[in-house]
C-alpha cells in the first residue's frame, strides 16, 4: 500500500501523462478503418451521489501503445471518453479505491457506472536514538478552497505530509535505558474528529515495542477524510520503525 501524498503533484502527474501519449492517440484515431470506442457514465463518491467536477482518467492500451485520457465530470457527474476498443483502467487522484477498476471496451457505446471508495492511509513513524533537533510541530491550516468542494478528500496529518514525513520522534523514557530495535505495524481508524483510534498490532519484532508503538501512535492527530464538507472515518496502517541510529 503506498503512502498517500495528496494534492496538486498527483493530478499533475496524470496530466503530465496524458500529454506525453496524445500523440499516439492522433496516430490511433487517424486511421478511417480503425474501430472506436465509447465510455459513457456517471462516477459516483464514496457515498454513493454523483460526484460533480471530479477528474477522472481512463489509462487504455491499443496494440503496443499506453493512451491516457482525463476528463472532469459535468454537474451531474457524467463523462465520456473516445479511446480505441479494448482494455482500460479508470483513475482518479481522490482515491485509489475504485470500482470498476478495469473494463474490457468493445467497438461501439459502453456505458459504466464508476464508484469511488475510501481507501486507507499508510504512514510511517520513524523512533530514533540520535534524532536531529527537532523543530515544534505546528498545526497546518488547511488550503482555502474555492467554488464546490471535492467529492473526496483524503485524511491527512495535522501539520501537513511535508512536516510529518520530515519528523523524527525520539526515544520516549520508556526505552531510554534500553538497546531495543525493530518495526511494528499497527492497523486502525482515523476518527471524524481527527484522531488516531481502535489500533491493533499487525506485527511486532518486540512486545515490548508493540506497546510503545500503540502510545506513540494515539498521539498523531488528523485532518479527517471528507465527502463534501461530511467527515468520515478512515482505516489507517501506521509502520513504525525503532531504531537505535541517528537520522538517515
Amino acid at each position: 500500500m503506498a503512502q498517500r501524498f495528496l494534492g496538486t503533484g498527483r493530478i499533475l502527474a496524470l496530466v503530465v501523462a496524458a500529454a506525453a501519449t496524445v500523440a499516439s492517440l492522433h496516430a490511433q484515431q487517424g486511421s478511417p478503418a480503425q474501430a472506436k470506442a465509447s465510455i459513457v457514465g456517471t462516477l459516483y463518491d464514496p457515498a454513493g451521489h454523483p460526484a460533480d467536477n471530479t477528474l477522472l482518467v481512463v489509462v487504455a492500451t491499443a496494440g503496443s501503445s499506453t493512451l491516457t485520457e482525463p476528463t472532469r465530470t459535468d454537474e451531474q457527474g457524467r463523462f465520456q471518453f473516445d479511446i480505441p476498443p479494448g482494455p482500460i483502467a479508470f483513475r482518479t487522484p481522490s482515491t485509489d479505491v475504485i470500482d470498476p477498476a478495469t473494463l474490457e471496451v468493445a467497438a461501439g457505446t459502453t456505458t459504466v457506472a464508476v464508484r469511488m471508495g475510501i481507501d486507507a492511509v499508510a504512514v510511517n513513524l520513524r523512533v530514533c536514538r540520535r534524532c536531529r533537533q527537532q523543530t515544534q510541530v505546528t498545526k497546518v491550516a488547511p488550503a482555502a478552497t474555492t467554488g464546490a468542494l471535492p467529492a473526496f478528500a483524503g485524511a491527512e496529518p495535522e501539520e501537513g505530509w511535508d512536516t510529518f514525513n520530515e519528523r523524527s520522534i525520539p526515544y520516549p523514557a520508556s526505552l531510554s535505558n534500553t538497546t531495543l530495535q525493530g518495526e511494528v505495524v499497527l492497523e486502525g481508524r482515523v476518527t471524524v474528529d481527527g484522531a488516531t483510534a481502535d489500533l491493533r498490532s499487525v506485527s511486532a519484532s518486540n512486545a515490548r515495542l508493540a506497546g510503545v508503538a500503540r502510545e506513540l501512535a494515539e498521539q498523531v492527530r488528523w485532518r479527517p477524510a471528507h465527502i463534501r464538507d461530511v467527515p468520515v472515518s478512515t482505516p489507517v496502517r501506521l509502520t513504525v520503525e525503532f531504531t537505535t541510529n541517528g537520522d538517515r
